[in-house]
């Protein structure tokens, strides 16, 4: 799945607010960062159909109520920043 880059580039929060843990936190909240930083997709370059977050190369689907990350393959990642209160 490829190598590990000596220096990790720094991803962002989605909505510049780290998930709290302990806590739920959405899949669709990944960070901000593109392809090898924030996310890794082996699959599409674009995500036409999605239904939020229309420039990530991220299968989101469902609706403005429910959404869900879809056809996760093997070596895909997505990257959170999280803020642990326990």
């Amino acid at each position: 799945y490829g190598t590990c880059p000596e220096v990790i580039p720094k991803s962002e929060p989605y909505m510049e607010v780290a998930s709290v843990i302990p806590g739920t936190i959405e899949a669709e909240n990944f960070d901000i960062g593109g392809e090898g930083v924030a996310y890794h997709n082996v699959n599409i370059a674009s995500n036409e159909l999605a239904v939020m977050r229309e420039t990530e190369a991220v299968e989101i689907q469902g609706n403005l109520e429910d959404t869900w990350i879809a056809y996760i393959r093997n070596g895909e990642w997505l990257r959170y920043t999280v803020q642990v209160t326990q």
